[in-house]
């Protein structure tokens, strides 16, 4: 092989060398749901919601109540595919938060995706929106066919401790949970697991402030 041919081969190798490791560099900035992609790969292949741009979008006054009733469609597929029920409980008045809606609607993909990693076949998803105080309160909790205990609550703990360090766990577990507690924390509120208002179980609890004290949190 003359030096010519051999030297443009080794060019050639280099480059898709690189071009790999750069593919495999945004890939592990994608699930760790860094400031500028907060997708986790798992929410993505699972078609409850494709990766979404949020760099431009500013945040604005809405309805917590549309954002949930909204939800069981953008996640239709994934809650089809494990044959789970989505119930809802609202208010009758708004629930007005300071916030990037497309922001919520991921965070809503991903405990989607919480769940239907969690339940068995057939359970049923149950929220609760309600105003509490100045907080917007939204408890997901979940029941088996057959009465099993609440696995989303447990799930999500293990995921929090598995980011601590604590555990070792599955990367997608450790990318959804850091996905949620970003966007929740960037809106002034937290994620955690409480007991259900309604059935005294254990319960994945968001709670957002309301509209009258929200612009108090914006960063932006």
């Amino acid at each position: 092989m003359n030096m010519p041919v051999a030297t443009n081969i080794g060019i050639a190798v280099m480059a898709m060398l690189c071009m790999a490791m750069l593919w495999r560099s945004l890939t592990i900035r994608q699930a760790l749901s860094a400031p500028d992609g907060c997708s986790a790969p798992g929410i993505a292949r699972q078609g409850t919601l494709s990766a979404l741009d949020f760099t431009r979008e500013t945040q604005r006054t809405i309805d917590l109540r549309q954002v949930l009733e909204e939800a069981p469609q953008h996640g239709h597929s994934l809650l089809k595919s494990r044959d789970i029920t989505w119930t809802q409980v609202m208010p009758q008045g708004p629930l007005d938060v300071f916030a990037r809606p497309q922001e919520l609607q991921q965070l809503l993909a991903h405990v989607v995706a919480l769940a239907c990693q969690a339940m068995p076949r057939g359970g049923v998803l149950s929220v609760v929106a309600k105003a509490h105080g100045v907080q917007a309160v939204i408890q997901f909790c979940d029941a088996g066919r057959h009465g099993q205990q609440p696995l989303l609550s447990g799930l999500f703990q293990h995921g929090a401790r598995a980011l601590a360090g604590a555990d070792a766990v599955d990367s997608e577990l450790v990318a959804s949970v850091a996905s949620c507690r970003r966007i929740v924390h960037e809106h002034g509120g937290r994620i955690e697991t409480a007991p259900s208002s309604t059935s005294g179980e254990l319960a994945l609890t968001v709670r957002l402030p309301l509209r009258a004290g929200a612009a108090n949190w914006s960063r932006y």
